[in-house]
């Protein structure tokens, strides 16, 4: 399958291409002393061994929680990671297929993290609860990746697609001093869902995406309107001081055929406290996209 035509095929959840010569300057740099948010000690049990990548199961604040980890098996030093949020409906299983995670480790010497919902067909991710039963996992796989690899603190992004970007953009909110990059592809922020914009702890780089006028979520109970979503969360992120970068593709609820080429060096180009390297230029990004401001 081609790259557009799998990514035409995503309807609910979605991962990516990076620049060679960015990967190289990426892999030269020495790794830093993390600044941001310490790690988090295990809610509960222990972290489940990394001696292979493949799909894993470990305890959380008292919840089995299964999760899919790719990473070379060299496991090379250093590595950045990404954690990628499936959508409504969706499961970590399809999205690793769908973004040929592995492949991804491999080409970008790094971790790919796509956890499962325990709860894929109604909120997904519990953004309501401010956080509920999914924060903490995030933070216990953040420890873990640090104990069982050589993972770079410095580098961890999250991306996802529609509710899977919802949860990206709670973290923005909730976890920024642990991210350096943020990609919310049809997600932002929305009072009536429970998840109002509020100033996240540290700066962090956002790349929000959105289809247009037409890219809305109809559930019957509730309606998501994601262009409308998306821009409260651009318009805050602005107001903060923070870089963002904005991508109307005006395809509807859906992700365009070049995503991957958009996703993957926005996550994977990013270190914490750092300014963005696409500040002055986002030469290679398709025409839809901008600096917001």
């Amino acid at each position: 399958m081609t790259r557009a035509a799998l990514a035409m095929a995503l309807l609910i959840g979605c991962g990516g291409n990076k620049d060679d010569e960015n990967t190289d300057t990426a892999a030269a740099d020495v790794e830093e002393v993390f600044q941001g948010a310490p790690l988090a000690e295990l809610s509960d049990g222990a972290c489940p061994k990394l001696e292979n990548p493949g799909e894993r199961s470990f305890s959380s604040n008292g919840v089995e929680r299964d999760v899919i980890i790719r990473f070379p098996a060299s496991k090379p030093a250093n590595m950045p990671v990404m954690f990628y949020w499936h959508g409504l409906g969706d499961s970590a299983s399809n999205m690793d297929r769908a973004l040929s995670a592995q492949d991804l480790a491999d080409e970008h010497q790094a971790v790919i993290v796509i956890p499962y919902s325990t709860d894929p067909f109604l909120i997904t991710w519990d953004f309501i609860s401010n956080g509920g039963d999914d924060v903490v996992p995030f933070d216990d796989m953040r420890t873990c990746l640090s104990q069982e690899l050589d993972v770079d603190l410095n580098r961890i992004s999250t991306a996802g697609f529609s509710f899977g970007a919802l949860w990206s953009t709670f973290l923005a909110l909730e976890r920024a001093d642990t991210l350096s990059a943020v990609v919310s592809m049809s997600g932002g922020t929305d009072a009536s869902l429970g998840m109002p914009y509020v100033t996240p702890a540290s700066q962090v780089p956002v790349l929000v995406m959105w289809g247009g006028s037409a890219d809305i979520f109809d559930m019957s109970v509730f309606v998501v309107d994601f262009e409308a979503n998306s821009a409260n969360f651009s318009s805050g992120l602005q107001n903060d001081g923070h870089f963002v970068v904005e991508c109307d593709h005006g395809l509807g609820h859906t992700v365009p055929a070049d995503f991957m080429d958009i996703m993957v060096p926005f996550a994977f180009d990013h270190t914490y406290g750092k300014s963005s390297p696409f500040a002055s230029g986002i030469s290679g990004f398709p025409s839809y996209c901008s600096i917001a401001g």
